[in-house]
């Protein structure tokens, strides 16, 4: 197990969406880059609003109890180059869990589809 992640990155990318588009009630714009890009603010809507950007990264498992968080330095410092407003929110999962997220949820009889929407309704 160890060297696996926690929860897939493609995964919490997805849950996040499902929470800002039931959030903001289906009118947050939602844009995934192509292979090769991290952020594109290109495709930003030409209407008043708010425009977020979000990295997120997951959690490698290193130990039985223990996650790391693994940040691609040369990225980080190319995000810091650019203006403020043009620089993306870094987000962390905190796992509650131990070991690999998909396995924990089987454990415990719980679809591990479900997890995101759990906290919705």
């Amino acid at each position: 197990m160890r060297g696996t992640v926690s929860a897939p990155e493609k995964t919490l990318e997805h849950w996040a969406s499902q929470y800002l588009a039931y959030r903001f009630k289906s009118k947050a714009a939602l844009w995934w880059p192509t292979a090769g890009q991290d952020i594109d603010v290109a495709w930003l809507p030409a209407r008043p609003g708010k425009a977020l950007q979000l990295e997120l990264k997951t959690t490698t498992v290193i130990g039985v109890t223990r996650h790391e968080v693994r940040v691609d330095l040369g990225q980080l410092w190319d995000y810091h180059q650019r203006p403020l407003s043009r620089q993306p929110f870094y987000v962390f999962p905190r796992p509650d869990w131990i070991g690999e997220l998909a396995s924990v949820a089987t454990s415990h009889g719980v679809p591990v589809t479900e997890l995101a929407v759990a906290g919705l309704a």
